[in-house]
């Protein structure tokens, strides 16, 4: 059984070598797609929003305050963007206009890419604190390679901002907690939670405070009651004025100067309107947690029911003992699970849940992975049967996924134009180098089991690079089309949207990051007054509801899709009048 007083090196530099690997592999694939991630929309609408207003301490999004969540993401994208680029996509040139929205995706995406990176270097740090160096190498190595991190991991969002906090946080907490460096575990923690609550606000209470809390919980059980002196409290008194410091000015500027307390109870407690259900068991979007493992999610349903049994073991063993001295050791693979499980437990009661709110959860999770990869806790013929699963899996996501993308079984590996992912030229090629990996793997597999592990992130990398090149010629940004539209006949319009039924709600934020504009929302098509440039307002029509009427004077000129349901673009013409009202 590994133990976190496993004989290890003192070296770090692995973590930054993995990370270091991870970023040159990624960094040239992120100016290929366009801006159409929901998550990262927001934050580039809101970063650009900051640029055109110099709104920073207060940030807007479509002319509204952006206060229902922490500014850090939208700052520190905003603070990324050159002028020049900035400028330039305001151009009434096409061209010019294309090669910055490639360079903006650039700017923001890299900064975004290393702090992915960095996360690397802290799940290496926890693991090593956890079970050494052999554990903190392979635990890398799973979570640089899983499905979440290669989808998430190269986005501007706050779930990035928000995973990179969170694990540090949890690197001191576990320096503190179980390696006994209060001081720079405890302050370490305080200023990572800061940054990791002005990223996404009190959720990252329950990934880093919370599980510390059910560790701390598990080792009085465990250990017992420590006679004799008690531990100062200065280190985390310390620690939670630095984190008060750092985190509460923003929110208590809000809370005087905005009417917030509506809107962060929706957002925390009834949710955001739409969710038929709250009810903790109406949902299964965290189920979604298994998939974004993949390919290890069957070591890590095997690493998940060994933490389980481990610590369950340890809390029977010192009821057993409790008259007698000493206790049993702290077994350190139980903050792993506290770091996995309570978080989504506690997430689960929420209303509004998105996969992507599991990002932080990953890095823990590599560890358990990690952990059912090198123990000998397993049986031998369930290591037989795990290995087996993961060769299989390596061999789809090499051999198999490069061929399935030359035919059309999977109607969403296809391009904008109707052909599909790859060519047969590209395909074969690939799938005969991911055959060769496969076939030296096996080889070397029975003299040397980490073969298994570096065959599937050789293939993940493969399967990472080809994917993200077909993707790029997918019709995913439908925006942008209709929005070269009113370029090129409405340069100086004033944009706005409109949904029946639903006020404030905005037309997909990808629309004004194209037009680099905001699309104020109205409530009320009365709203468009006269005014001396031309106006497009964007109607919404749900899908098998009658088109919502409009002044006989608006012109219908372009649509947006969006599922069954469709954006209707009007332009409203000019009337000057010397003096219009604007809504």
């Amino acid at each position: 059984m590994l133990s976190a007083h496993s004989a290890t090196s003192s070296r770090h530099w692995p973590g930054f070598l993995v990370a270091a690997v991870f970023f040159a592999a990624n960094a040239p694939t992120l100016p290929w797609l366009d801006f159409s991630n929901g998550s990262e929309n927001l934050n580039v609408a809101t970063a650009l929003e900051i640029r055109r207003t110099g709104n920073w301490l207060v940030p807007t999004l479509q002319g509204e305050e952006r206060i229902n969540k922490p500014p850090l993401t939208a700052w520190i994208t905003a603070s990324l963007i050159s002028r020049s680029t900035f400028d330039s996509l305001s151009s009434r040139d096409p061209a010019v206009r294309a090669a910055a929205y490639r360079a903006i995706a650039w700017q923001i995406r890299w900064p975004a890419l290393l702090c992915s990176c960095l996360a690397v270097v802290a799940v290496y740090q926890l693991a090593r604190i956890i079970g050494g160096g052999r554990l903190a190498i392979v635990s890398t190595l799973v979570f640089a390679t899983t499905f979440a991190f290669t989808r998430f991991g190269r986005s501007a969002t706050t779930d990035v901002q928000l995973t990179l906090w969170v694990l540090v946080a949890n690197v001191f907490l576990a320096s503190a907690l179980i390696k006994g460096n209060r001081w720079t575990g405890f302050v370490g923690a305080g200023m990572a939670i800061a940054l990791a609550f002005m990223s996404k606000g009190p959720v990252a209470l329950a990934q880093t405070v919370a599980p510390a809390t059910a560790l701390v919980a598990f080792h009085r059980r465990v250990r017992g009651t420590v006679t004799g002196e008690r531990p100062s409290p200065g280190p985390w008194l310390i620690g939670l004025v630095l984190a008060l410091l750092m985190a509460s000015p923003w929110f208590l500027h809000v809370m005087v100067h905005y009417d917030v307390w509506g809107r962060w109870h929706r957002d925390l407690i009834t949710g955001p309107g739409t969710l038929p259900d709250s009810r903790w068991y109406a949902y299964h979007e965290y189920i979604s947690f298994l998939p974004m493992l993949i390919p290890w999610t069957a070591y890590f349903v095997a690493g998940l029911i060994v933490a389980i049994v481990l610590t369950w073991t340890a809390i029977r063993a010192a009821a057993k003992l409790e008259a007698r001295n000493p206790r049993p050791d702290l077994c350190p693979i139980a903050y792993v699970l506290f770091l996995t499980a309570v978080p989504i437990l506690i997430m689960t009661w929420f209303p509004e849940r998105k996969e992507r709110y599991l990002l932080p959860m990953i890095g823990p999770a590599a560890i358990l992975i990690a952990y059912a990869i090198l123990t000998r806790d397993i049986p031998d013929r369930f290591c037989t049967l795990l290995g087996g699963i993961q060769w299989c899996l390596a061999a789809g996501l090499g051999v198999l996924f490069p061929l399935v993308g030359v035919t059309r079984l999977l109607p969403v590996m296809t391009r904008a134009d109707g052909s599909t992912w790859f060519t047969w030229a590209l395909a074969i090629p690939v799938a005969g180098f991911s055959l060769l990996v496969l076939l030296v793997g096996l080889r070397l597999y029975r003299r040397h089991p980490m073969s298994l592990v570096v065959t599937t992130v050789l293939l993940m990398l493969v399967m990472q690079t080809m994917s993200t090149h077909a993707y790029r010629h997918s019709d995913v940004a439908q925006s942008r089309p209709l929005a070269n539209a009113i370029w090129a006949r409405f340069p100086e319009a004033l944009m706005y949207s409109y949904r029946p039924g639903q006020p404030g709600r905005r037309a997909p934020e990808e629309l004004s990051i194209y037009l680099n504009r905001a699309v104020r929302p109205i409530n009320d098509l009365a709203a468009v007054r006269e005014a001396d440039v031309t106006q497009v307002v964007m109607v919404y029509q749900r899908a098998g509801q009658p088109m919502p009427v409009v002044p006989g004077t608006w012109v219908d000129f372009g649509t947006l899709a969006r599922d069954r349901d469709v954006w209707h673009a009007f332009a409203v013409p000019p009337t000057p009048s010397g003096n219009q009202a604007k809504p």
